[in-house]
């Protein structure tokens, strides 16, 4: 078998006529067995002597091996690679669609305030627990040291009825003593430690009235014991004359 256009005879074997291609590929400047560059724009077909024909590539070909692809192949047969379909001519094109929207990216949290627990309502009263600084601070108990049994059992501090023993003659004047003071310095702290308070709020307005009526009794008592000793050193006098 020989070749159409050479001459050459070739074997049952040869798919190309070796000299027609080694002549092709000396007129593009191209070494003997090199791989030619792929062509792009229009596919040249074989026809009869007289010319070559060309006609419009249509094949579409994969950006990542090169292979052919057919009209509508998303995905490449051989590589798998997505393709990008080319817009049909004359098919109206679709207006970009909004620009995505994320949300704000908020900032880091900040660290809780040690402090926050302190600054609430903290409502531990009835409980016998620590009582908080704002009770603490509230100064001298006028309630517990002018009115003190009344104010000892109303407020749940069953140690001020120790001041019953001052009917005993000459140690219930230190017994009496004694009671005013400890209710005086330390009668806020035991009241909230022994009594419920729906909220601190509710106990110093009651503490505000137990002291109103604390100063107005204490007041009261130190007149009327002024007025004993006065009345009684007046009549040692008149009894010495």
């Amino acid at each position: 078998m020989d070749c159409p256009r050479c001459g050459y005879a070739l074997s049952p074997f040869d798919k190309e006529c070796p000299r027609c291609k080694r002549m092709a590929e000396e007129a593009a400047g191209l070494r003997p067995g090199a791989q030619q560059p792929r062509q792009t724009g229009t596919l040249k077909t074989r026809v009869p002597p007289g010319g070559y024909a060309t006609r419009p590539v249509t094949e579409a070909i994969c950006t990542g091996c090169g292979s052919r692809l057919q009209p509508g192949d998303r995905f490449c047969t051989h590589c798998g690679q997505p393709q990008q379909q080319a817009p049909t001519p004359g098919a109206p094109v679709p207006p970009p669609g909004p620009a995505p929207t994320y949300p704000p990216v908020a900032g880091p949290a900040p660290p809780p305030d040690p402090y926050a627990a302190y600054a609430q309502d903290i409502n531990n009263s009835g409980t016998g627990g620590p009582a908080p600084a704002e009770v603490v601070g509230m100064g001298w108990c006028w309630g517990g040291a002018g009115i003190p049994l009344i104010w000892g059992i109303v407020n749940h501090v069953w140690g001020s009825l120790v001041i019953l023993l001052g009917k005993i003659p000459f140690v219930g004047l230190f017994v009496v003593i004694g009671v005013v003071i400890w209710l005086g310095s330390s009668g806020h702290r035991l009241a909230w430690q022994n009594r419920r308070f729906d909220s601190l709020a509710q106990f110093r307005e009651t503490m505000a009235v137990w002291n109103t009526w604390g100063v107005v009794l204490f007041i009261i008592n130190m007149i009327a014991l002024i007025g004993v000793f006065v009345f009684g050193f007046s009549e040692g006098l008149s009894g010495s004359r």
